[in-house]
């Protein structure tokens, strides 16, 4: 049986065992919310909800990514017969058989040919939004699946942790640009390389791995994270390779020489072995990197790279970029740029500061976060040279060390409609004023000072009656089991970078 088939039908077997279809969306949901359709007011017959970063506490915007992947991932897929069979019998061993809406999903099933009736509006992914803003909003289009929004809220949450990479990577740029305004030239695209991901070992799943590495790279070029490039073709329409890497080598091929054969391992590196077919790791035009560290770090940097194969990375017409993987970055950074300078040389570029030989440059990647790169940027800096001479290399700080909370992302219903119309409601919890919601049906404006209902600044948060002609940034994505937006990876990564804000 094909991968198609088996995603459609939730109870189809595979190598002779029943295959448990992740990709039935009415698991794709917390248990407790099974029995909400039977605690609504009697007679609501449409809610709205809506998510928003409402934590300044890090960062003081959230960069939108990542919805175009969930709806493309879990919410196209029609919702069958067999699907809702395997819920009712699986929920009724896990809650309680009456708990599950099976009525509810079987309607979805006959009257809409088992596509989600409900429309998600949500900004353009890729835009800086201030916290404390509504990012996305939530409604039924058919009055009996009132139940359905508050149900999805699970899953279309998710969208938290590609938006907290980002708005991280973008954070990290933003510091640095003063950085590099103040000590390369053409800065910007200086920085394009300057921070790489290495997080997909750190990652728990290779699906999370593609998300988030691929969030990254909407703000950067450079990344091992293979995985992120078949997520950008494969959900954001992606037709050209949108991240890049080199050849590098790491403490294990050392290893395998031996603890004598340091140097013939950097020799084989940059010479390769033409007689087996291997060419030079440095030839003209290519970069290839290797760290520094195995043994005795100064041993290996001033007595191997700057002494006895000095000639050969320099006369190469490639690129070798030190790795000194250990220490203080504050310490170790310096040390490595002022060694590679007396050996290989420096000029002074129109900013004054340094810049290395281009036959020689540094990377540093161990336990690094925004904080650490900041302090050995203004290390680099006060030591006469251009931060452009260094590239970092993030995993988990990158990936990993993130949570929910880092921009107190939430999703809240705000408005209901029975046969009376559409009322507002809000959380307004005495003691805990950080958790209050809001109220109505709401909308997303720019530059709509006077009209304010929440926050202030270049984008704003308006109720949907409070409009007064302005257009609402919340664009329809998907309704009643279509996606309306398809963007694609250059048109977000164009967005996110002609609309960066400072993040801090």
């Amino acid at each position: 049986m094909d991968t198609m088939s088996r995603k459609s039908d939730p109870s189809a077997t595979f190598g002779g065992v029943r295959y448990f279809a992740a990709e039935n969306p009415i698991f794709l949901t917390d248990s407790y919310k099974l029995s909400h359709w039977k605690q609504m007011r009697p007679g609501t017959q449409r809610i709205s909800e809506y998510l928003e970063a409402r934590s300044a506490k890090i960062y003081s915007f959230s960069r939108f990514f990542g919805l175009q992947s969930i709806i493309k991932r879990h919410l196209l897929t029609p919702i069958t017969h067999a699907h809702v069979d395997q819920a009712a019998a699986d929920f009724a061993r896990h809650v309680r058989p009456d708990s599950f809406n099976e009525k509810g999903w079987r309607r979805i099933v006959d009257v809409h040919g088992g596509r989600l009736p409900v429309e998600i509006r949500a900004v353009p992914e890729g835009l800086d939004i201030p916290v404390h803003n509504v990012l996305m909003q939530v409604v039924n289009t058919d009055p009996d699946a009132y139940w359905l929004p508050t149900y999805l809220e699970s899953v279309l949450q998710q969208v938290w942790a590609p938006t907290t990479v980002e708005t991280k990577s973008g954070s990290v740029r933003f510091a640095r640009a003063a950085a590099f305004e103040q000590s390369a030239e053409n800065p910007d695209a200086k920085q394009d390389f300057s921070l790489h991901d290495f997080a997909f070992r750190g990652l728990p799943s290779v699906e999370t791995a593609r998300i988030l590495g691929l969030a990254h790279l909407l703000v950067y070029f450079g990344t091992d994270t293979v995985v992120a490039l078949r997520e950008a073709e494969e959900f954001y329409n992606a037709t050209d390779v949108c991240g890049f890497s080199i050849e590098a080598g790491e403490h294990s091929e050392i290893l395998s020489w031996g603890r004598d054969g340091e140097e013939a391992y950097f020799r084989n590196l940059f010479l390769g072995r033409p007689q087996d077919g291997i060419a030079p790791g440095l030839a003209p035009g290519t970069i290839v990197a290797a760290p520094i560290d195995t043994y005795d770090m100064r041993n290996c940097l001033e007595r191997i790279v700057c002494g006895s194969l000095r000639d050969v990375i320099r006369d190469s017409g490639g690129t070798y970029v030190a790795r000194p993987d250990s220490g203080d970055p504050r310490e170790v950074v310096p040390y490595v740029l002022r060694t590679l300078a007396d050996a290989f040389g420096a000029e002074r570029n129109a900013r004054g500061y340094l810049v290395l030989h281009p036959s020689v440059r540094s990377i540093f990647g161990d336990s690094l976060d925004q904080t650490k790169i900041d302090a050995t940027d203004k290390a680099v800096l006060d030591a006469g040279f251009s931060v452009e001479n260094v590239a970092y290399g993030m995993g988990a700080g990158l990936s990993q060390k993130i949570n929910r909370d880092d921009l107190g992302f939430a999703v809240k219903a705000s408005a209901f409609e029975n046969e009376d119309g559409w009322f507002g409601n809000r959380k307004s919890i005495v003691g805990d004023p950080a958790k209050a919601s809001k109220a109505g049906r709401l909308a997303l404006v720019e530059n709509g000072e006077g009209w304010s209902d929440y926050g202030t600044g270049r984008y704003q948060t308006v109720e949907v009656e409070n409009l007064h002609g302005r257009a609402d940034l919340l664009r329809p994505v998907y309704r009643d089991g279509e996606l309306l937006v398809d963007d694609d990876f250059a048109t977000i990564r164009a967005r996110a970078r002609a609309n960066e804000q400072p993040a801090l």
